[in-house]
């Protein structure tokens, strides 16, 4: 099986040059970031050289320690993914049983630690109604930064089953419904690439 991850000095060097150019934001997203060892090597690294960095994670392994290594960095956000508004739903998307728990938990860790947190959820099939739960649930939570993505691509390895998870012409319409119709203008969502006053209104 070929290693396709960058080697700690790979992932220097891609900073360096991205700083020659005038880079300023960053983001680490995975998979799972934090299953790199050299997670906070490489974060202690890309601050350092000037980046505003946001990092994107599950939340699932967070720990106390974590949260507060994270804050030592002043990350501009930590993302965190959010399938659904129950366990049923995020353990049943995610396949992993005490995802949702774990997930719900990493975000009250890093709340503590005053780190701002903003829920990244994409819409899965058979889930258009979990929008609105999200958003209340994150509502209790005070969280006010949500993002909603309906776009599910291959793995990178090219391999299509992921999209089995992606809505269906009618479960378009209606996520768009959603958060252009029946909601205010500023309720979140993202793929602004879709004619979606078209969707809405068809």
């Amino acid at each position: 099986e070929v290693n396709t991850e960058l080697t700690t000095q790979e992932v220097k060097y891609v900073l360096n040059e991205l700083r020659k150019e005038g880079c300023l934001f960053m983001m680490f997203t995975g998979g799972e970031t934090f299953l790199r060892k050299d997670l906070f090597e490489i974060l202690d690294y890309a601050t350092d050289s000037g980046f505003l960095v946001t990092l994107k994670t599950t939340g699932s392994l967070m720990t106390p320690a974590h949260a507060k290594r994270l804050k030592e960095f002043s990350l501009r956000e930590v993302h965190i993914s959010l399938l659904g508004a129950s366990a049923q739903v995020h353990d049943s998307v995610t396949q992993k049983k005490g995802s949702f728990d774990k997930t719900m938990a990493g975000i009250q860790m890093l709340l503590k630690e005053g780190i701002q947190v903003r829920i990244k959820s994409v819409v899965t099939r058979g889930h258009v109604p979990e929008v609105l739960k999200i958003q209340a649930l994150c509502k209790e939570l005070g969280l006010d930064d949500i993002t909603f993505d309906s776009i599910i691509f291959p793995k990178s390895d090219f391999n299509r089953l992921p999209l089995k998870y992606r809505l269906t012409d009618n479960e378009l319409r209606e996520f768009y419904r959603i958060v252009k119709v029946e909601n205010p203008p500023e309720f979140p969502y993202a793929s602004p690439d879709y004619p979606i006053d078209d969707l809405a209104s068809s």
